[in-house]
């Protein structure tokens, strides 16, 4: 059984706790939700019974946003790739 929660958000994460406790998610909900990593929680968790709780539901809200937020930085690299080959700057002399 981890020992901290550094422990138990890397056994969580990386799967090597099994399914966890709803006590054990929302230890770990929240430090992970402020530092960004609250998606990853929720893919490990997304086919267990867990699922339909209401912290799974915040985790699944931080998937969801960055999900999207991926989708606009793909697109502005698209874009800025798009710039780029257009001007002066990547184009041979």
């Amino acid at each position: 059984m981890p020992k901290n929660i550094g422990e138990l958000i890397a056994a969580i994460i990386t799967g090597t706790i099994g399914e966890p406790s709803t006590d054990n998610l929302t230890t770990i909900a929240f430090p992970l939700l402020n530092s960004g990593a609250g998606a990853l929680a929720w893919w490990r968790i997304r086919n267990s019974a867990l699922r339909d709780t209401e912290i799974a539901q915040e985790l699944h809200q931080a998937y969801r946003l960055h999900t999207l937020q991926a989708a606009v930085k793909e697109l502005e690299i698209s874009q800025l790739f798009a710039l780029l080959n257009g001007s002066s700057i990547c184009q041979g002399e």
